[in-house]
Parts: structure tokens; sequence; C-alpha cells
């Protein structure tokens, strides 16, 4: 759809302003004009200008304009009065003292501004990119974490089985020294046994030969 340009007229070039008080008045409709604004706002003091911002290509007001004041005062008082008022048009306006001044060149100064929102919506994406490729660096770093713990609960587990495994061998073993020694001393006292029982054996044969023998010599 192309933009009816029959309307458009190029922004004027500002007038001096020099010295004059500029209040920023919001929420205007695209049927507020500048003689609507300039007879609410003079009857508090003399306007030095009246200035409305349009959308690029269009004579569609952006909802915002500048009234400028001779006088500081005259300003002030209108500021007061003027914040909340509904002009025709049917809004609520919003008005407080402008922090900027109106540029040299309105034309300039708003292509700037938007090729700086389109710099920055890029820096902002780019960020965005970043702290995405971040979140997923740091997930994968969780990750690797997570699967090194377990690679190391699992060898500590391992380790752990085989401590366990040898403690559980080395005590069998020291079970069955113990028990081969027990074994060669039950042996060694049955040996001893026998040896006795042989040299009681002899003991009674030698006795027994002996009384045999006098009995003879009687």
């Amino acid at each position: 759809m192309s933009r009816d340009r029959g309307d458009y007229k190029r922004p004027a070039k500002a007038p001096n302003v020099e010295g004059m008080i500029t209040l920023k008045v919001d929420n205007i409709t695209y049927r507020s004009g500048k003689e609507e604004l300039e007879k609410a706002f003079s009857k508090y003091g003399e306007v030095g200008d009246v200035y409305i911002p349009r959308v690029m290509g269009s004579s569609e007001p952006r909802g915002f304009a500048f009234v400028r004041f001779l006088n500081r005062n005259d300003a002030e008082e209108a500021m007061r009065a003027m914040d909340g008022v509904e002009l025709e048009s049917g809004r609520p306006l919003r008005v407080q003292e402008a922090k900027n001044k109106r540029p040299e060149n309105p034309k300039e100064y708003y292509d700037s501004r938007r090729r700086d929102s389109y710099r920055d919506r890029d820096r902002y994406r780019d960020r965005d990119s970043y702290r995405d490729y971040d979140r997923d660096r740091r997930g994968r770093d969780r990750d690797r974490d997570r699967s090194r713990d377990r690679y190391r609960d699992r060898d500590i587990s391992r380790d752990r089985d085989y401590d366990r495994d040898r403690d559980r061998d080395r005590d069998r073993s020291r079970d069955r020294d113990r028990d081969r020694s027990r074994d060669r001393d039950r042996s060694k006292d049955r040996d001893r046994s026998k040896d006795r029982d042989r040299s009681r054996g002899r003991d009674r044969d030698r006795e027994s030969k002996d009384r045999d023998r006098d009995v003879r010599d009687e």
C-alpha cells in the first residue's frame, strides 16, 4: 500500500528558539493542529513556537508536540494548568518540560535516530545470540561436569569394590593360614601323643621282660 504524499510537507527549518522554555505535550491525536495548541497554551503567556513532529512521508502527527514560551514563569504556569486537560480531540494531555531541544534539521535528526534504533536492535540481537550461546555453553559445561562426576563416582565405587574384595581375600587368606596352622598344631599334638604311647608301650614291655627274668632266676 503506497503512502499518500499529497498532503506531505517537508519539515520546516527550526526557528530561532534560543532562550525559549520548551514544553513537551504528549498524547495528542492526528486531528490536533498547531493553531489549536497555540490557542490553548497562549492563555498563560506569549508562545514563541509550536512544533508538531510528523510521521516520515506523511502529514500524520507522531503523537506529541513542543510548545515554547518566551518566559519561564509562563511556561511553568501553563505546564501545571494544561497537564491532564482534554482538548477538542478528547484526549487528556501530558505536559512536562522538554529535556531535548528541537533539532536544527528534523529529517536528518530522525533519520539518525532511526539508524541508531536499528543499530541498537542489531546489538541486542547479537547480545541475545551471545546469551543463547553462553547458555548453551554453560549447559554443555554442566553436562560435562555431570559426566565427569559420574565417571569419578564410578571410579571411586570401583576402587571401593576393589578394596573391599582385596580386604575380603586378605581375610580369607588369613583365615586359611590360621586353619593350616591349627591343623599343623593338631597334627603335632597327635604325633606327640603317638610317641608317648609308643614310649609307654616300650616301657611296659621292658618291665614285663624284667619281671619274667626275675621269676626265672628264682
